[in-house]
């Protein structure tokens, strides 16, 4: 029995009860419902949903407080006392007030977990610094004082280095008597591990160790204009014999480059091995007969760093040491290097936020004495706007929850790198645009080349937005780009195989044996090399196709000009071959001939391909002579023809 001017807690407390398992069961129920049925709903940071808990906690607090306060009315003065000194309390005004500053609350955490409906391609910039790695490939990095060779510790140092770039620009540099550019600098980690897989002591003809003309022409790949900071990475035995290392380091630090060095090898130092079909067969010896012995040059190295404003670091068979340098490189300022391109969810926070703000605040103004229909009248249509925008839409068709399904359960694996869970959740989503463009980034990233430029060709044609389109068209010429260079890394791996066959002996069986293996990986490789042509090709067309739909993106414009050098550059090469031709009994070109030849060599050097093989077909007609540059015109012939199946 009720207590006059007292609260009744035991309805209260039975109020609450009902309404703590109803509330526990309606979220349970909601969140269960969602998750099963809407796939395009997700939760950002669902540990903060742990809040709810807080929600029976502060009933429990609420009742204990009723009951101290009743004990303390009763108390202070008899039943009838109090019914004529309070005579307007009444429960239901507190229970009511409880119920929306307890209930605002959990809106309030829902808030904070940042709910997410619905999705939209955005666009992620990346940051990072520009950094070239120039490795030594002179025969000094065959010795075997590090496990298994001092070239495979190279190998390993730069894949890590690369594993742990993130936003960072990197090119590759390779030297020996001589430095070439590897790699130009580019964003794209997957073609810096495909380019670095084949580097080796024959990628120069020229032996020796010129570190200062490495460190010289890393310098100049820098794009002066380009703004941020710059290092040079030297993974060497430090054993030059060149150059002037110190001062081409001292002059990269004038110009604002800092220049590390790893050193690869021992003080000790080890014999260099001569190998035969993978196998050691003896070792070098100079022209006294002695075995060369090769050793790690630390003091030259620590020198160059010192001069470069850098650090030195050793490597040893269990450590590269580039996790001391990656530390080191961080420290550097970073500035915007590129952008890719991401399907991410949109945030809808917003609402619960402002529906647990409005109930907070409607406790807070609640009195304890008023009726409870001035209350009502006051703050009920408050109420019925709350929800009527708490109101939820549609789920749509069988196939649009698929798609956001697939983005929403994708996301996670892809983000923490599990490329192969994100492509197998993905290729369920069907073909929307977006799931097709994560598709393609998922199977990019699992170096997939075939399956990624699939995808990415299906988001070309899918997506509307130019915006959209060209992100897409971007991304496939990566994929055909990587997928060149994967077939140019083939073609060098065959071309070691038909080196290393020898057709000798008295074994007739063996030499047929030999003689067909060879001629079948002759025909590969020629399958190999019209690949790289066709995807050199394909690549550079997809970058167009982007710069038609978006201008101004630099990146694109970048990996265009890239994709069209290795293209006029194979062309030149295959030009080069012809006139090695004339030492084997070719005919001399007359001079219309070699005025035709300079004509289309000019518009290769433009990367107007079609135009050149236009003009050596015509010059074909004319002049038989040409016809022993068949090799340089199939080439054009290649790259005209992927070009135009775009």
């Amino acid at each position: 029995m009720k207590y006059k001017g007292t609260y009744q807690w035991g309805l209260i407390a039975a109020i609450i009860l009902v309404l703590e398992a109803i509330t526990a069961v309606v979220w349970s129920t909601a969140w269960w419902m969602l998750d099963r049925e809407v796939p395009a709903f997700r939760i950002e940071r669902p540990e903060m949903l742990w809040g709810m808990l807080a929600g029976p906690l502060l009933g429990l607090v609420f009742l204990i407080n009723i009951a101290w306060r009743n004990r303390a009315l009763k108390r202070f003065a008899s039943a009838e006392t109090l019914a004529r000194m309070v005579p307007s309390t009444s429960s239901l005004r507190v229970l009511l007030r409880f119920l929306l500053f307890r209930h605002g609350l959990s809106f309030l955490v829902v808030a904070l977990a940042g709910p997410q409906f619905g999705t939209r391609l955005e666009e992620v910039r990346s940051e990072g610094i520009d950094l070239v790695v120039a490795v030594d490939v002179s025969n000094s990095m065959e010795c075997e004082d590090l496990r298994p060779s001092r070239m495979e510790a190279a190998r390993r140092a730069m894949s890590q280095l690369v594993d742990r770039l993130r936003g960072d620009r990197l090119g590759i540099v390779v030297f020996a008597g001589e430095a070439y550019v590897q790699l130009p600098i580019t964003t794209d980690r997957s073609a810096a591990k495909l380019f670095l897989s084949t580097v080796n002591t024959s990628s120069v003809g020229t032996q020796g160790t010129a570190i200062g003309a490495a460190i010289e022409l890393a310098q100049q790949s820098f794009d002066p204009e380009t703004p941020g900071n710059k290092a040079i990475i030297v993974i060497t035995d430090g054993e030059n014999h060149e150059d002037d290392a110190e001062g081409a380091a001292r002059a990269a630090a004038a110009a604002g480059i800092v220049v590390h060095t790893v050193g690869m090898g021992t003080p000790e130092g080890g014999p260099l091995p001569t190998k035969r079909n993978g196998k050691v067969i003896g070792f070098r010896k100079d022209a006294g007969g002695n075995v060369v012995v090769s050793r790690l040059n630390e003091a030259m190295l620590r020198r160059i760093a010192a001069e470069g404003n850098g650090a030195y670091v050793r490597a040893n068979s269990a450590s590269s040491g580039m996790e001391g340098l990656v530390a080191d490189l961080r420290q550097l300022e970073t500035t915007e290097k590129g952008s890719y391109m991401y399907t991410g969810h949109d945030d809808q926070f917003q609402y619960p936020l402002g529906v647990g703000i409005i109930m907070v605040l409607l406790s807070l103004s609640f009195g304890e004495r008023r009726h409870w229909r001035t209350s009502w009248n006051k703050y009920g249509p408050s109420l019925a706007s709350i929800v009527i925008m708490a109101s939820t839409t549609g789920c749509g068709t069988a196939e649009e929850r698929a798609a956001e399904r697939a983005l929403y359960e994708g996301e996670h694996p892809y983000r923490t790198e599990r490329f192969a869970d994100a492509v197998e959740i993905y290729a369920r989503g069907g073909a929307d645009p977006r799931v097709q463009h994560n598709l393609g980034n998922a199977e990019y990233r699992s170096a997939r080349w075939d399956s990624a430029i699939a995808a990415y060709g299906k988001s070309v044609m899918a997506f509307t937005s130019a915006h959209d389109q060209a992100s897409a068209a971007h991304n496939l010429g990566n994929a055909w780009s990587a997928a060149a260079s994967e077939a140019d890394s083939a073609s060098i791996r065959i071309l070691e195989r038909i080196r290393t066959i020898r057709i000798d002996g008295d074994d007739i069986g063996r030499k047929v044996h030999l003689m067909v293996e060879r001629d079948s990986l002759r025909k590969l490789n020629i399958e190999q090399i019209q690949l790289v042509d066709s995807a050199l090709a394909q690549a550079a067309e997809a970058y167009k196709a982007a710069l038609r739909r978006n201008p101004a993106d630099e990146d694109t414009r970048h990996n265009l000009a890239l994709a069209q050098y290795r293209i006029a550059e194979r062309i030149e090469e295959a030009d080069a071959d012809g006139d090695k031709g004339e030492e084997n009994g070719r005919a001399e070109l007359s001079q219309e001939a070699k005025e035709i030849m300079a004509k289309a060599d000019e518009l290769v050097e433009q990367y107007r391909f079609k135009e050149a093989l236009n003009v050596m077909q015509d010059g074909l007609k004319a002049h038989p002579t040409l016809q022993q540059e068949q090799a340089y015109v199939q080439k054009l012939d290649v790259v005209t023809k992927a070009a135009e199946a775009k």
